[in-house]
């Protein structure tokens, strides 16, 4: 691969192109405590601050980065190095583009070294002047290892040899770090084996502990009130999504203080959609009453709760939300074409129990559509999915072929999905006029090289994913891009058939 220099000479370090500040970045609770704070952070001089606390607090890594003074000598304590956080934007761009350039490098995709520099230094350029950014796992964990070193035991990843594509359990944490955006797990019918549901709460673990995200759809499990096998009744769907919310709520992405990201899915016709529907709406509810059933109770009872620092109020946050399940993850519906065409027809719908498909319950098919609307109107969720006529024109023809739950890309249940490295709209807008230029192409064919790093070097959570990985590869963005910036700029786009 031959890398042309668009934006960088060759001649300079990158970096000395660049004008730089130090800024304190700093970030309140909403009572005005602070949870994070650095006061010597390097940023460059262009940057916002919302910018700048956005990638002192999330990416800068906290720990284990070897100090240096202001020459440029590394700090020494008791003849041992000191160790501490990263303080600059160059150290986090240069663990990143030289991450990658490196992975170029080891599987040959440069025809030469000034290549694999120029990679570097056009990246670097790209990312510092923010006309690029990666997705939050590249920022947390890409080049952490190969920049100083930090590594971990072995979380239960599987990697892939890039050659022969034979899969294998990573040996530690970092040398193939997780630097995908996010997840599509499956689920079976199963409490414990592998696969099965509690399976899938390690294995989402996982996937938060290193910032990433996670989506599965959940209709294979079976309703409330279904037979077991052993002669009892199965407690429902409902009961292990509550576990799975709790256990994302308990964990910080990234070791940042982050949310976890989770998305939910149910097909239409599961016995317990209408609890899944309204699930918001009844938490909700239960937040209300605590926030204002603690004002009605007597004096002493409130003096008791403030005595013991018990606040309830609506703040999401707060201990009245932390309280009621449902608030870590992202809901959405999958709806088929026989759902709409019955809501249309004003028909009956069924909801059929997983195991031996009988109907477990019938009711209208718009008294279903109005729950949804109106949960979606009071709380935001559930999203919608859609699922016949969009699998039916896919592309990519496999069996099982499922959406993400983020609603985003269509891919296969077991994947990982990586939306590459993103240029913000707002740039997008003001480069524009580079459509009339080759630059634009360039740039995003440069940019498809660090995703494609991470495909052959990364790791993921569990064989399967990492299979489809290698199988079904991703677009990247040197696809999406330029549609971005034509669309921006009012340019008709042609799609050839076929």
């Amino acid at each position: 691969m031959k890398i042309n220099r668009r934006f960088t000479d060759g001649k300079r370090d990158v970096f000395s192109t660049i004008e730089w500040t130090t800024r304190t970045s700093k970030i309140h609770n909403s009572d005005g405590s602070v949870v994070f704070e650095m006061t010597d952070a390097e940023i460059p001089k262009e940057w916002t601050q919302l910018a700048t606390d956005i990638v002192v607090s999330k990416y800068f890594r906290k720990a284990g980065v070897p100090q240096f003074d202001q020459d440029g000598v590394p700090v020494v304590k008791d003849g041992k190095p000191v160790f501490g956080p990263e303080k600059s934007v160059r150290q986090v761009v240069h663990r990143l583009a030289g991450c990658w350039a490196h992975w170029g490098q080891e599987h040959g995709y440069f025809d030469s070294a000034d290549d694999a520099q120029a990679f570097y230094d056009e990246l670097s350029y790209m990312l510092v002047t923010q006309m690029a950014a990666p997705n939050s796992p590249q920022w947390f964990n890409t080049g952490l290892n190969w920049a100083y070193g930090i590594n971990s035991p072995a979380q239960g990843h599987w990697v892939a040899d890039h050659l022969t594509g034979a899969l294998s359990l990573a040996k530690d944490a970092y040398t193939h770090p997780q630097p995908h955006a996010c997840f599509i797990q499956s689920v079976s019918d199963d409490l414990v084996n592998e696969g099965g549901i509690m399976d899938l709460w390690v294995r989402e673990a996982r996937l938060f502990k290193y910032g990433s995200g996670t989506g599965t759809n959940f209709s294979r499990l079976r309703g409330e009130n279904e037979p077991l096998s052993g002669g009892g009744r199965s407690s429902g769907l409902m009961s292990f999504l509550k576990i799975g919310d709790r256990a994302a709520g308990a964990i910080k992405s990234g070791g940042t203080t982050r949310r976890a990201a989770k998305m939910v899915c149910l097909d239409v016709d599961h016995p317990d959609i209408e609890a899944f529907v309204n699930w918001k709406v009844r938490e909700e509810l239960k937040v209300a009453a605590l926030v204002e059933g603690l004002k009605q109770l007597p004096q002493d009872q409130q003096d008791l709760a403030k005595g013991m620092g018990l606040k309830l109020d609506y703040d999401f946050n707060g201990e009245a939300y932390y309280t009621v399940s449902g608030q870590n993850s992202n809901n959405s519906v999958r709806l088929s074409d026989a759902f709409f065409d019955a809501v249309d027809a004003d028909a009956d719908w069924s909801l059929t129990r997983r195991m031996d498909g009988k109907a477990a319950k019938t009711l209208k098919a718009s008294a279903l559509w109005d729950q949804i609307c109106y949960a979606a109107w009071r709380c935001a969720d559930p999203g919608l999915q859609y699922d016949t006529t969009i699998n039916a024109w896919h592309t990519c023809r496999r069996a099982h072929q499922r959406q993400q739950p983020v609603q985003r890309v269509h891919v296969p249940r077991q994947h990982g999905v990586q939306p590459g490295v993103d240029q913000p709209d707002e740039v997008l807008r003001r480069r524009v006029a580079d459509l009339r230029h080759r630059r634009l192409r360039t740039r995003d064919r440069r940019l498809d090289h660090g995703p494609r790093d991470q495909r052959a070097h990364g790791e993921l959570p569990q064989p399967r994913d990492r299979r489809t990985e290698l199988e079904v590869p991703h677009a990247g963005p040197g696809l999406r891009q330029p549609r971005r910036h034509a669309h921006a700029g009012g340019h008709p786009v042609r799609q050839r058939r076929g």
